[in-house]
């Protein structure tokens, strides 16, 4: 698969290997912060301002008053 990434895409293929696990590391964060919400009510936000690098926020529903 990385290989014929790396070819379609004319890219070396340590960098279709490095992209790779970026987006399998977000995935695994994503499913953690999905299940954590369903057991305490708590939700993580990404936020990505111009120019700096993202932050996560962690808040409950009774910090959004709902």
């Amino acid at each position: 698969m990385i290989a014929n990434y790396a070819n379609q895409l004319n890219v070396p293929e340590e960098k279709v290997t490095i992209l790779l696990e970026e987006l399998r590391a977000h995935a695994v964060q994503k499913l953690a912060e999905r299940v954590k919400f369903r057991q305490s009510g708590l939700a993580t936000l990404k936020v990505k301002l111009s120019g700096q690098l993202a932050k996560r926020v962690t808040f409950s529903h009774s910090d959004i008053g709902s």
